[in-house]
């Protein structure tokens, strides 16, 4: 696994890493901290991106849906012009 890979940089003469980027994976942290202990770990930018994307775009989307349904589904006319003004607001 991660651990082998590290193990085989270091037989190879890789004698020590200053900073190590990865997709913060817990089994490649704690490989890298076995074999290279003084070595620092930064999770990479785009895997932290695309991990907290989807995550927010739902949550938008859910609150999004969520308010456009009390425009239409109201029977009262003049509420769901009420909840109209109030979601464009939003």
């Amino acid at each position: 696994g991660n651990c082998n890979i590290l193990l085989d940089g270091y037989k190879r003469g890789i004698e020590y890493i200053l900073l190590f980027i990865s997709d913060g994976l817990t089994s490649m942290m704690d490989a890298l901290h076995h074999v290279y202990s003084k070595a620092k770990h930064q999770a990479c930018l785009i895997h932290v991106s695309r991990e907290a994307l989807p995550n927010y775009v739902s949550k938008v989307a859910k609150r999004f849906f969520h308010d456009f349904k009390s425009v239409y589904q109201h029977d009262n006319y003049e509420f769901a012009r009420e909840a109209l003004v109030t979601f464009k607001l939003n």
